[in-house]
């Protein structure tokens, strides 16, 4: 359903250079909005709440090149993993997360 919303064609492919390429992106994207922008958020912000927001926002809107359903979702899945690295103070979570979606939304929709 999702690759028809979003006009893309079904297609399932494993590309090792895309998974290869994420361990490192992904890792700088975490590093950069979750360690870096997160907390400095809150210092400003003096919200956790507002920050989460903010940071995901942020992300989802630097996904410039997906359609917009697709930014919104990660918009989304930025605020829930700002939530967990949060609580955990731990990058683990959210980067293996956001390894595990890049993986199987590129394998479905070729991104």
């Amino acid at each position: 359903m999702l690759w028809i919303l979003t006009g893309r064609h079904f297609q399932f492919t494993v590309d090792w250079y895309s998974i290869g390429g994420n361990l490192f992106s992904n890792f700088y994207e975490e590093v950069e909005y979750r360690a870096l922008l997160l907390p400095a958020s809150i210092y400003l912000f003096r919200s956790k709440w507002a920050a989460f927001f903010v940071s995901a926002l942020i992300m989802g809107l630097t996904h410039s090149d997906y359609p917009l359903f697709l930014q919104s979702g990660v918009a989304v899945a930025s605020f829930i993993m700002a939530i967990v690295y949060y609580k955990t103070g731990n990058l683990l979570a959210p980067w293996l997360t956001h390894q595990v979606s890049d993986m199987i939304l590129d394998a479905i929709l070729a991104l």
